[in-house]
């Protein structure tokens, strides 16, 4: 086995990360599969969306907590700016097909003012980072090395293109289930308005149900169903089940 395959650790580790998909255990056993495997100090996971508008999905940094929180923040309220690889990330969202892959970071390419605060300060001496497209979002992955590591070796770095197209599987996946999961209950909130058997009704309905199959699985009659379903879409203040599908899908799965 060539040191840059999958081994069975990381396809433990990658399972355990598979197990909490979607759940906010998933952001801990990342970082625990990229510690164990490549000796980083500190990871963060970013998503940048239209509008200039950059999200911190995950921080972590054991030894300074607080100050990766701190430089999350930083981050995302405008300093991403200043990040050499920013016209990269900004190429995702332009259909930029780039594979996820690890990019070395030199600290020559850095403003001078954003290696002291975003290397130096937190006694960081490498970077490597990994980017992909997503659906309307692109993940901008950041890892990091500390002294006691020292820099990442060239077999490291393949070791990093080897995990890269996993990390950006289980990353997207992740994001899609807790967005989703989001979604439904947020759907679930404003459906709170409906009767006991208009939320039902409208259930049926999401869950492809013409509003006779909905009847007869509901066991009401079909003016039952016809009134049930004006009552709610009334609640709703939608007309249709098309318009009712786009705005509360998750809710029916």
């Amino acid at each position: 086995m060539h040191d840059t395959d999958l081994d069975n650790p990381v396809l433990d580790q990658a399972g355990a990360c598979v197990d909490v998909l979607g759940r906010p255990a998933f952001d801990e056993q990342l970082f625990t599969l990229l510690q164990k495997e490549l000796g980083i100090e500190q990871c963060m996971v970013f998503a940048y969306r239209d509008g200039e508008r950059m999200d911190c999905l995950l921080y972590a940094n054991p030894r300074l907590p607080e100050t990766a929180r701190h430089l999350a923040d930083r981050y995302v309220r405008g300093q991403f700016r200043n990040d050499p690889n920013y016209p990269r990330v900004q190429a995702l969202l332009a259909g930029d097909a780039a594979t996820a892959r690890p990019e070395p970071m030199p600290a020559e390419a850095m403003p001078a003012a954003y290696r002291e605060a975003f290397f130096a300060r937190p006694a960081l001496v490498d970077k490597l980072s990994v980017r992909f497209a997503g659906d309307g979002v692109g993940y901008y992955v950041n890892l990091y090395r500390g002294r006691e590591a020292g820099v990442f070796t060239d077999s490291e770095v393949a070791r990093v293109s080897t995990l890269a197209p996993l990390l950006a599987s289980l990353i997207r996946r992740h994001h899609s289930l807790r967005d989703e999961r989001g979604r439904a209950a947020r759907d679930e909130t404003h459906l709170a308005v409906l009767s006991p058997r208009e939320h039902e009704l409208c259930r049926l309905l999401l869950q492809g149900h013409t509003l006779k199959s909905a009847a007869a699985e509901a066991t009401m009659s079909p003016a039952t169903a016809d009134t049930l379903r004006r009552r709610a879409y009334r609640k709703l203040a939608v007309r249709s089940r098309a318009e009712l599908a786009r705005r509360y899908h998750g809710v029916g799965r």
